[in-house]
């Protein structure tokens, strides 16, 4: 095995600058690494960055975007905050109701036949949260996880129904019921 030591490091040979690129440091080390367009010694573009701790930024046509964010937002915790789950839950509804894996559920409780409330382990600050379901109901297509509209859904819990899409109250216990939450 051969070790190259260089602060920079072309990669291309090119007569056009703008069809190589090179790899560097900076010329007092931080732990950066930088790709960038052009060649070794030479003005070049940045392309990506990687910063000591691990974040990674690219230079775009239209500016630079921070991969950790993936948003326009100003900070990260904003971001995190917006794209990723407040809570899921995957629980078989037959016979005894058992969460399978879960993220902010504690608990779910068979209020009846395909009839379920969820309950969060850490409350929201209101009930303005999307949610998101599927169920896999044994050999009957046409079950449908919904929140009935006369049913409260609470910062702290709300109830959820796999009921008959055509709509006579008919409800199944499924053998798979998910839950996603966003806030």
């Amino acid at each position: 095995m051969s070790l190259l030591k260089s602060n920079s490091v072309q990669i291309g040979q090119s007569a056009t600058a703008t069809q190589n690129f090179t790899l560097s440091v900076p010329s007092s080390p931080d732990g950066t690494i930088k790709l960038a367009r052009g060649n070794s010694g030479a003005t070049t573009a940045d392309v990506l960055t990687v910063d000591a701790s691990g974040n990674v930024t690219t230079t775009l046509a239209t500016g630079s975007v921070k991969f950790s964010q993936l948003s326009t937002s100003a900070t990260e915790a904003d971001n995190v905050a917006s794209r990723t789950a407040k809570a899921w839950v995957n629980f078989n509804g037959t016979g005894t109701v058992a969460i399978r894996a879960s993220f902010n559920v504690s608990s779910i409780t068979d209020n009846s036949t395909g009839n379920f409330t969820v309950t969060f382990a850490t409350a929201f600050a209101d009930a303005n949260y999307c949610f998101a379901f599927g169920s896999q109901t044994s050999g009957i297509n046409d079950f449908r996880p919904v929140v009935k509209d006369t049913d409260t859904i609470g910062s702290s819990s709300f109830v959820v129904l796999n009921a008959a899409s055509t709509g006579v109250g008919t409800f199944n216990d499924p053998l798979t019921f998910c839950v996603t939450i966003f806030r």
